[in-house]
């Protein structure tokens, strides 16, 4: 994988791509678009791939998937959401198809270890090419799923996620760093399969207590633990101690405290998230959960926590 500083014969220089050159023409605001010349053609095609991805098998589910390949109780279950349940259950296939390409392909690989330039220069080694066009899926699939749900069924916490995840995620590509970091927080969507999983278990009949819902309840927990929890301590030690000091100095101090925010962001709610999973755990344990069969969201605790 190449990478490394900016240079047009490696990185590619976006005036040099037609379509993309065609669609900078078309935006009026000069800001907006000496930020996308200085964006990596990858990481832009990315963002069109996840964004168009995620729209388009929302509403292949919706119209398609659902009425078509399902049997007549499943569609009468469906039919007794709530519109923002089922909203939800419809994004659940577009969030597990995005989960599995960053756990196969090289957000997993660079998570493991497995590149030696991210792991020598976490904050700093940047590849433009296929980890960059990953880094755009998770843009905008984070764009396609705000646009699609809306404030109203993300609530607040997940607008805050999408949004500072998004600025985040475009303001350190433009900077060509940080790719290690993002990679790291790319791979956890691992557990958001099973939690979608989960969800259409619920969604088909099971109960949370019955042996398919408390197996995939299980899996979940097991793997927000470990992709989520795990790393915690060892990114906030290696940020602390050296890593934020490199990227300030070679970088600038704006973009070091910017990518400060983010982790403690990051760290604030894989934390809260987590505790509200366990804190849920200990009243089940007590016998003090209502019990009974809920076929939402707010049933698992969180929604997709990307």
């Amino acid at each position: 994988m190449a990478g490394g500083d900016r240079d047009d014969d490696v990185n590619g220089d976006i005036s040099s791509d037609p379509i993309l050159n065609n669609i900078r023409m078309m935006i009026p605001s000069k800001a907006v678009t000496d930020v996308l010349q200085e964006l990596p053609p990858y990481f832009l095609y990315g963002i069109i791939s996840g964004f168009l991805g995620t729209v388009i098998f929302f509403y292949l589910t919706k119209y398609v998937l659902i009425p078509v390949f399902t049997t007549k109780e499943f569609q009468q279950r469906m039919s007794k959401l709530s519109k923002k349940d089922q909203a939800y259950f419809y994004v659940t296939i577009p969030s597990m198809i995005h989960s599995i390409l960053h756990t196969i392909f090289h957000p997993g690989y660079i998570f493991f270890g497995f590149s030696e330039q991210h792991n020598m220069a976490r904050t700093l080694y940047f590849d433009n090419k296929w980890p960059a066009y990953f880094q755009g899926i998770f843009v905008g699939y984070l764009l396609g799923d705000f646009s699609i749900l809306g404030p109203n069924y993300l609530g607040y916490v997940y607008c805050i996620h999408h949004i500072s995840a998004s600025s985040q995620w475009i303001y350190s590509t433009y900077h060509q760093s940080m790719q290690y970091y993002a990679c790291m927080m790319q791979f956890c969507e691992f557990s958001t399969i099973f939690l979608n999983i989960r969800q259409w278990i619920l969604t088909s009949g099971y109960t949370s207590s019955s042996k398919p819902g408390m197996i995939s309840s299980g899996l979940f927990f097991i793997s927000f633990f470990l992709v989520r929890v795990v790393p915690l301590p060892w990114m906030i030690y290696n940020w602390t101690t050296k890593d934020y000091y490199e990227l300030k100095q070679s970088k600038g101090v704006s973009i070091a405290i910017a990518n400060t925010v983010s982790i403690v962001i990051n760290v604030f709610l894989q934390s809260s998230w987590f505790i509200m999973m366990v804190s849920k755990i200990i009243k089940m344990t007590r016998g003090k959960s209502g019990g009974g069969e809920k076929n939402s969201k707010s049933e698992i605790g969180n929604k997709k926590e990307n």
